[in-house]
């Protein structure tokens, strides 16, 4: 029972993306994901999760796992690498909006109501009745709260960033992926690059002419431009690539200049958030050796960020690595271990978008959902996910050879 409860939970972290916490304390959980915005309260006015009353829910929820602890009630274990986007494909995307968030709120405080037959806000473990009750089934709603609160603070992030978001949704690629998955779907990549009237007077015209391959070939080529995108290294990250006799590999050298800050605040985990990223971006030919230094110079760095998202970020021909003090000693080498993936040049490969007309955003994954345990590292941020073969190639032909 217990290693399945470690399986649903999630560990609760102090943070202010957007929210400007009373004290140290507070229990408000904001998204571990990679995001590279993060609105003020100047930018985006009051949040959602604070005008909806989500915060005080959220922090309600927190004591409780907290309670089931300090009382063994039933010993609980969080959680720590949580995945918000775990199972979010094209053809279950995470939408969002402040209807469907205000729903699923309203819908989330009735479940735990239900459970303890009480308004939530008066909810507490200490009844001996608790004992009996259906320990699954809150599991269960604890995890929802905890995929509510991952959402709110993803929706929360991006809203002084919408009108780039929009941009973005060019490259949507569901036409494409649909496609592939079943060849009858022919519309659907025309559709994806233009007016679906347009495309339906095109495909009419091609079949009376008999050729349909044409326009078939014609917006494979421009939807897979598009899926490029995300998988493509840049190629003006240059790096230092030797070849070690000992291992006979090639040896990529990334020289990272650790600042002050950070050197002090994640010295306990620096040499395991280093060993951790170069497991996984190496195999048997190739190995990316990483090394922290205190140089000035370098055009690499690494920087502690009170934000509670994790980035990078390129000013002019420097690469920033903002690494978040709200994440746990857990989370800090996958986290890491992902944006080292953007100092090498590579890109996040999931597609997301504002749709202005409904006033949504829409977020899914590129990971092949057949993959299993076999997670793109740069995809999502799983404990078991791996870097693709096809990146460690890229690094190779362009720096080794």
């Amino acid at each position: 029972m217990r290693d399945s409860l470690k399986l649903l939970f999630i560990i609760i972290f102090a943070s202010s993306c957007g929210v400007k916490k009373k004290t140290e304390a507070s229990p408000f959980v904001k998204s571990a994901l990679v995001m590279e915005t993060s609105c003020t309260n100047d930018q985006q006015g009051q949040p959602f999760s604070s005008k909806s009353g989500f915060q005080k829910f959220y922090s309600k929820v927190n004591s409780l796992v907290t309670e089931f602890n300090q009382n063994q009630v039933m010993k609980l274990n969080g959680l720590q690498n949580y995945q918000f986007n775990e199972g979010m494909n094209y053809k279950s995307p995470l939408i969002l909006s402040e209807k469907k968030l205000t729903e699923r709120f309203d819908e989330l405080k009735e479940k735990l109501e239900n459970f303890f037959n009480q308004d939530p806000a008066q909810m507490s473990l200490m009844s001996p009745l608790l004992v009996n009750k259906d320990r699954a089934a809150l599991v269960s709603i604890l995890q929802e709260v905890g995929v509510l609160n991952e959402s709110i603070a993803r929706w929360e992030a991006q809203q002084c960033a919408l009108s780039e978001l929009s941009e973005k949704k060019n490259y949507d690629i569901r036409g494409l992926l649909s496609y592939r998955e079943d060849q009858s779907r022919e519309m659907a990549l025309c559709n994806q690059v233009r007016n679906p009237g347009a495309c339906k007077d095109e495909y009419r015209l091609h079949k009376r002419k008999g050729t349909i391959s044409q326009f078939l070939d014609h917006y494979l080529v421009k939807n897979r431009d598009r899926e490029k995108v995300f998988y493509q290294r840049d190629e003006n990250v240059q790096l230092k690539c030797s070849f070690d006799q000992i291992s006979k590999k090639h040896v990529i050298h990334l020289d990272i200049h650790l600042t002050k800050k950070a050197k002090e605040f994640f010295q306990g985990d620096l040499e395991r958030m280093k060993t951790y990223a170069q497991s996984k971006w190496s195999n048997q030919d190739l190995q990316v050796a990483i090394d922290f230094v205190d140089s000035k110079e370098l055009k690499t760095i690494f920087k502690k960020t009170k934000r509670s998202v994790s980035f990078v970020k390129t000013k002019k021909d420097k690469k920033v690595l903002y690494l978040s003090d709200k994440l746990s000693a857990f989370q800090r080498p996958i986290i890491f271990a992902h944006e080292v993936g953007h100092l090498l040049g590579f890109p996040d490969c999931y597609v997301e978008f504002y749709d202005s007309k409904n006033k949504e955003i829409i977020y899914y994954s590129l990971d092949n959902p057949e993959a299993g345990a076999n997670k793109n590292i740069m995809c999502g941020l799983n404990l078991n996910a791996k870097v693709l073969d096809s990146y460690l190639e890229q690094l190779s032909s362009s720096l080794c050879r």
